[in-house]
């Protein structure tokens, strides 16, 4: 991300400015030095108590910008979804402690607020539930409301200050009539504060058209698209509705009644409804996020209708397209004009800032200028959702530094400015093919999954030298399905990358399951690249030339049989990142493994990790009982931290080497899924039975 505009910058004087700044410098100004890894931890950002991304799960969504702690800017609630890790599902609260010198807003490490809502345990919801939608807002008076949207009522709750935690309000509750029978049903909300203290709910309505075909999306023979490549599913849409006016304390129910002039709003779903200002006791107006992308801006021209939608833009002219798939936006202030017009958005990402540029389109759409990441101090390294990660020396300094590809469809590099022993890893790069950042994305027909999931890529880089000239290349498959190669025709220390360039069996495009890292190094005398085949089995192939392999066969057990991968069909197969590496120092490639959770090594039945009860995605070792030019493999075991199995959430993780010529051999890192990479010092790892 490039630094926000000048303009966009806080105008505070130099000796608040220099308070602000550099106050606790160790934090914010002192240059990076690394720190020991600490086995079993996740790795810090920078060299260890240096700032980062915002981003607490797989998917992040801001909520609420509130004065909590009464600063100059205020506070962020951000809620992490259900397949969050560490720290886990629920709501966080960011204290906002200034902006660094390239004017960037920086917070404290959120803190997970508690939300007492006990009402809804009868209903199987809880403050982790992925149907607790809400929207936060302060009132006039200061106080801190958070209402929640459950079916057709809404929650209201009050902040406590003291102990920061939301408790549920028993006048608050409102029962909503006049909305459209199911299965028409509300979405997210947004709370609309008039100048007399009187509210008004704004809601977005699903109007219940189902996306995918008919049937199980994951069964064998499931089509999603029929032969002419056209999706054979239906498209939703999401309109506004909008509540008569309510007076805080009044009882429910409350009537609302359609807001937007069509029910074909929002193609698919939005994501999110913030009331933005752009003029000082002007008008609110409103901007929400789409599935696919975009930022639509609504006047709200009237109590009886929000006017006609249309597109925020950037600078240029062109419709702003968020960096990732479901943006979710919620207004911030700007740090001139204290207007709430700038714009955070979430979604399956780090939070990203969006300074407004004081200006409108031709169409009355707000103008947007360039993004740039938001920051939290004492952060951990973040490489995007669904990291596929590589260890090697970049610039050939003697150092191991980090490559990712991650679930935008993105390469990112980091590079290592501290030491082997002691990492710091300074701000990611994006890895550039052709001169321009490599970008996958799936686009309509590109998913197995259905054209909702156009936006995804799911990059899954091997780096290696594939042609044997002495400069690594990058080995690629992603979620479209092709196996590329981008070869290196830089110099050794400043890697350069050519087109990607696919990958070719008898002439015909190497093809096999979706969303798979090869397992790429030289076995024998040739140059081996192991996938998952069109039968979601380990398979072979060996090098011809830098574009051309033969076909080695499948991958067999010391019994005989093929070694599967998944339990699971269609959408559910591949996923797994394979590593060839000789793990347990006998001198022959062994494979390690990263699985999802529902991954199912060798066999559907007694396959792992699956048949432990899915409990976690996992690192699975198969042992080499053959030879390099001639592979057997052992069944696998699982990769175990201190005696316990290493259960790593919903999605697949991704392991990879630590080597630079440990005497007990390489420890060992993995990617999770919320874009975090946690060390593990090699004598605290097993993988016996």
């Amino acid at each position: 991300m490039k630094k926000p505009p000048k303009s966009s910058r806080p105008l505070y004087s130099l000796v608040i400015l220099s308070v602000i700044y550099c106050l606790g410098c160790t934090t914010l100004c002192k240059k990076p030095e690394g720190v020991p890894l600490a086995s079993g931890e996740r790795i810090a950002a920078g060299g260890g108590g240096q700032p980062g991304p915002i981003a607490p799960g797989l998917q992040s969504s801001p909520v609420g910008r509130v004065f909590v702690f009464d600063h100059a800017e205020p506070d962020l609630f951000v809620m992490a979804n259900r397949h969050s890790l560490d720290p886990g599902p629920g709501l966080y609260l960011y204290e906002w402690t200034g902006r660094n010198k390239e004017g960037v807003p920086v917070f404290a490490p959120g803190r997970k607020i508690n939300i007492s809502l006990a009402d809804l345990f009868s209903l199987g919801i809880s403050d982790t539930s992925p149907s607790l939608i809400g929207s936060i807002f302060q009132m006039n008076d200061g106080s801190i409301h958070g209402w929640w949207l459950i079916g057709s009522e809404i929650y209201r709750t009050l902040f406590d200050k003291q102990e920061l935690r939301f408790k549920l309000d028993d006048a608050g509750r409102i029962s909503m009539t006049g909305l459209p029978d199911a299965p028409e049903i509300p979405t997210s909300l947004a709370i609309w504060q008039q100048n007399n203290n009187a509210l008004k709910v704004l809601l977005s309505i699903n109007d219940g058209v189902t996306h995918r075909p008919d049937g199980y999306w994951r069964a064998p023979g499931y089509i999603m698209y029929d032969g002419a490549g056209v999706f054979l599913g239906k498209w939703p849409h999401e309109y506004l509705y909008i509540s008569d006016t309510i007076t805080p304390g009044a009882g429910s129910p409350v009537k609302f009644h359609q807001y937007s002039l069509t029910k074909k709003e929002a193609l698919h779903n939005y994501q999110n409804l913030t009331l933005v200002e752009y003029e000082k006791g002007g008008a609110k107006r409103l901007i929400t996020g789409t599935r696919y992308g975009l930022l639509l801006y609504y006047p709200l021209t009237s109590s009886e209708n929000a006017g006609k939608k249309e597109y925020v833009t950037d600078e240029s002219g062109i419709i702003l397209r968020h960096k990732a798939i479901a943006p979710f936006p919620i207004s911030y202030i700007n740090a001139e004009t204290r207007l709430f017009s700038d714009l955070i958005v979430g979604g399956e990402c780090e939070l990203i800032y969006y300074p407004f540029s004081g200006k409108f389109n031709r169409n009355g759409a707000p103008i947007y200028r360039e993004p740039f990441q938001i920051l939290q101090q004492n952060a951990t390294l973040y490489t995007g959702t669904l990291p596929v990660i590589n260890t090697m020396d970049w610039d050939n300094n003697g150092r191991l530094d980090i490559v990712s590809g991650n679930s935008e469809g993105r390469v990112l590099l980091f590079l290592n400015d501290g030491t082997n022993e002691s990492p710091s890893f300074s701000k990611a790069q994006q890895v550039k093919a052709g001169g321009r950042p490599i970008h996958i994305q799936l686009g309509y027909t590109g998913s197995v999954q259905g054209p909702a999931e156009s936006r995804w890529g799911y990059t899954c880089p091997t780096v290696t030298d594939w042609n044997g000239d002495g400069l690594f290349d990058i080995l690629m498959h992603s979620a479209v399905g092709r196996h590329e190669v981008y070869l290196n025709i830089g110099k050794p220390g400043n890697p350069e990358f050519d087109h990607g360039v696919p990958i070719y069996c008898e002439g015909l495009e190497l093809h096999g399951t979706w969303r798979v890292q090869p397992g790429v190094k030289k076995l024998g005398e040739k140059m081996a690249h192991v996938i998952l085949d069109d039968d979601d089995e380990f398979h072979i192939y060996r090098q011809i030339d830098a574009y051309n392999v033969e076909d080695g066969g499948k991958l067999h057990l010391d019994d005989g049989s093929t070694i599967k991968a998944n339990f699971l069909s269609a959408g559910g197969t591949g996923r797994l990142k394979i590593v060839l590496e000789d793990w347990d120092l006998d001198g022959k490639t062994d494979m390690l493994v990263g699985t999802p959770r529902h991954g199912s090594v060798p066999d559907a039945v007694n396959g792992l990790p699956q048949s432990k009860g899915l409990k976690g995605a996992s690192v699975l070792f198969l042992k080499n009982i053959g030879a390099d030019n001639k592979p057997v493999f052992a069944f696998p075991k699982m990769i175990r931290f201190k005696g316990e199995v290493i259960y790593l959430g919903q999605h697949a993780c991704s392991p990879e080497v630590w080597d630079y010529g440990q005497p007990d051999g390489p420890d060992l890192l993995i990617g999770e899924q919320d874009g975090r990479i946690r060390f593990y010092k090699r004598k605290d790892l097993n993988w016996d039975d």
